[in-house]
């Protein structure tokens, strides 16, 4: 077998491998929308269903907002567009996705946001925050654990930021609404403002089950 059809032949391999796991949605309309989605693979079909109607929510959104500004003659709405991708926790119990958005419709910066779904294999169940937290001690100990650990970081020792780690890791459900499950414990996911301005990005905190003494079932 000659070079050129041993690489072409890596490609095409690749290109099914690729294809398998991941489904790419890229959309460029007439108005100027522009609109990028990468999606998981269908697995599971409660699974399937919850990320469907996050992507068409998220799009939705997207689209309202698009027609409102694009009414305004300061933005050039050529510029306007929505991304989403995702990244996968496969643990022994659980299938994790967290989505990351990012849509920009004028303004200073663009929007991001972040959704998470979690998937039971065994029950075949969505699990959502009210599984996790189930009285106010676990929601206690989320709280002061993760304050404790943010605030540790030299990122966190100006006053106004504290202030807002503060508020952001009050013993709330909704503060921790954003999570994965891993094999040794939970990833609590915080979106920008919540805990730190904009330019923080991100950030996430890790708790194991033990520690948290969350119990699922």
């Amino acid at each position: 077998m000659n070079k050129f059809k041993f690489l072409l032949m890596l490609l095409v391999l690749g290109s099914i491998f690729f294809a398998c796991f991941i489904t790419i949605n890229s959309f460029v309309f007439k108005d100027g929308r522009n609109i990028n989605i990468v999606v998981p693979s269908k697995k599971f079909n409660i699974l399937d269903k919850e990320v469907d109607e996050y992507i068409d929510s998220t799009k939705s959104k997207y689209n309202k907002l698009y027609n409102l500004a694009s009414n305004s003659k300061v933005f050039n709405k050529n510029n306007f567009y929505l991304n989403i991708y995702y990244k996968e926790y496969d643990s022994n119990e659980y299938i994790s996705y967290i989505f990351f958005s990012e849509y920009f419709i004028g303004g200073a910066h663009p929007n991001h946001e972040i959704f998470t779904i979690n998937y039971d294999k065994k029950n075949k169940k969505i699990i959502n925050i009210d599984d996790i937290i189930k009285n106010k001690e676990v929601l206690k100990t989320i709280s002061s654990e993760s304050y404790k650990y943010f605030s540790k970081q030299k990122a966190f020792n100006n006053s106004a930021i504290r202030g807002m780690l503060k508020t952001g890791t009050k013993p709330i459900k909704d503060n921790f609404k954003y999570f994965v499950l891993t094999n040794d414990g939970i990833i609590f996911f915080f979106e920008r403002y919540q805990i730190a301005p904009y330019y923080y990005g991100e950030l996430k905190f890790f708790i194991t089950y033990k520690n948290s003494k969350i119990k699922i079932y």
